[in-house]
């Protein structure tokens, strides 16, 4: 999701700036700026009311990243889970669902006593992550919600950060 910096003088005037600022506060500027907007990120997924597979997947995985030219915010790709699957691998599924007529085969071997035998299994394995959501589950609902606030955080502690910069008034 892409926001239009040039509706806002004050965003305008931050991108401009983070041009030209030096290292060491562009360096504050980002990691400050991770650790106030992360959790903020954060509690827009919860607000999104997740089961518990969404929010082993999407919310606990959920990631922030800052730049001079963008905010990038992830969820589902970073992790394992305990049952060892990689949320990247489920991310997808977990957010747009997928459709429900999935059926998985495979064999299955007995204990060995009193004689192991092998029989085939056919599962519905694509329960446990809903049906299909074209406008997505979690993610979607939060990251349009969120946008304009991750843009008002940044731009705040941006001129926060300039204030510090001795000789800038």
């Amino acid at each position: 999701m892409r926001l239009d910096v040039t509706s806002s003088r004050e965003l305008t005037a931050m991108f401009r700036a983070l041009k030209f600022i030096e290292r060491e506060w562009l360096s504050a500027w980002t990691k400050e700026g991770r650790q106030k907007i992360e959790p903020e990120w954060r509690d827009q997924l919860e607000r999104s009311r997740p089961n518990r597979l969404q929010r082993a997947v999407l919310v606990r995985t959920s990631r922030v990243s800052l730049s001079r030219n963008s905010i990038r915010l992830s969820a589902g790709g970073t992790g394992k889970l305990s049952s060892g699957a990689r949320p990247r691998d489920l991310a997808r599924a977990v957010e747009f669902g997928q459709d429900q007529g999935i059926k998985t085969r495979y064999y299955r071997k007995d204990p060995p006593v009193p004689a192991p035998a092998k029989h085939v299994v056919t599962r519905r394995t694509a329960r446990p992550v809903g049906p299909k959501s074209a406008k997505g589950k979690v993610v979607w609902p939060a990251l349009g919600r969120f946008v304009p606030r991750a843009a008002a955080i940044a731009t705040d502690l941006f001129y926060e950060i300039l204030r510090r910069v001795p000789g800038v008034n």
